[in-house]
Parts: C-alpha cells; sequence; structure tokens
C-alpha cells in the first residue's frame, strides 16, 4: 500500500514499510525483472532506494506524482539492478 501523509510517502509491504520525505526522492526508474512483477524503484538522495510493485493499488495522486519526477538514466538505473 502507498501512502502520502503531507510530505512523507509510505510503501507499506506485508512485513514491514519503507517511509522518506517526498523531498529526498530524486528520480525513478521502472524494474522488470525476468521473474517476479514489474516495480518502481525511486531512488533517494542518500543512494538509497525504495521499490513499489506496479500491481500494488495506487491513485491518480500518486500517478500525478509519478510523472512528476525525472526518470534515471539507464546508467544510473543500472546501479540499481
Amino acid at each position: 500500500k502507498v501512502v502520502f501523509d503531507g510530505d512523507r510517502l509510505t510503501v507499506r509491504y506485508a512485513f514491514g514499510e519503507d517511509s522518506t520525505q517526498v523531498s529526498r526522492i530524486v528520480g525513478y526508474c521502472i524494474v522488470r525483472p525476468t521473474k517476479g512483477g514489474t516495480y518502481w524503484k525511486l531512488r533517494l538522495r542518500n543512494g538509497s532506494s525504495i521499490d513499489i510493485m506496479r500491481s500494488y493499488a495506487v491513485d491518480d495522486y500518486f500517478r500525478d506524482f509519478i510523472s512528476q519526477l525525472p526518470p534515471l538514466s539507464d546508467a544510473e538505473a543500472a546501479t540499481f539492478k
């Protein structure tokens, strides 16, 4: 589940969660592994990332948000795979 609460983005998984301030997200890429589902990988300013499965229920607010983020270059995205 993806939740926006003020300036925080929280992604809740079956066994935990990731959370960050929206201002710390610097870009994203779409990862299409050979096995499993496709997901967004959000890159954070500190070099870490947050994964969001594309099968998660997201609303128009999230779609608008992610469309405003800069996509990572292929070289930047490759550092996460």
